[in-house]
């Protein structure tokens, strides 16, 4: 039986307007050259990339504040951050829509790469010797 009650579908009440999806249009795969945890800034060496803009081996800053982030628990913390992720990583970042002018924002940051070792860097002296 239809969703719907009616036997002609002109007479149905409208349905409800839905929100518009989350669309990945614009997409950027890279290597992390540098990491500002602080500022929630990423500087991404472009290898691949769903924009007309992007340019392979271009270095783009991008904004990762807002973003959702998945990757794996480099800092030893627990919780997912911009701190879990190191230089030289492989990141696959869908973008959120911006307006012209404005700096590049990630919606969805995901690590595609092997990550570094758990609890991450540690000082060479602080490594017991085997």
């Amino acid at each position: 039986m239809p969703h719907r009650q009616h036997r002609n579908a002109n007479s149905a009440p409208p349905q409800p307007k839905r929100k518009p999806a989350a669309k990945d249009d614009e997409w950027l795969v890279g290597v992390l050259v540098e990491l500002d945890a602080d500022a929630q800034r990423l500087v991404l060496r472009a290898t691949q990339g769903r924009r007309p803009a992007f340019k392979e081996d271009e270095e783009l800053a991008i904004l990762v504040g807002d973003a959702v982030l998945k990757a794996a628990d480099g800092d030893g913390d627990g919780k997912p951050g911009v701190r879990d992720l190191f230089p030289g990583d492989v990141l696959h970042i869908a973008l959120a829509a911006t307006g012209a002018g404005e700096p590049l924002r990630a919606a969805r940051v995901t690590q595609t790469s092997r990550t570094g070792p758990t609890g991450g860097l540690r000082r060479v002296w602080e490594v017991p010797e085997p």
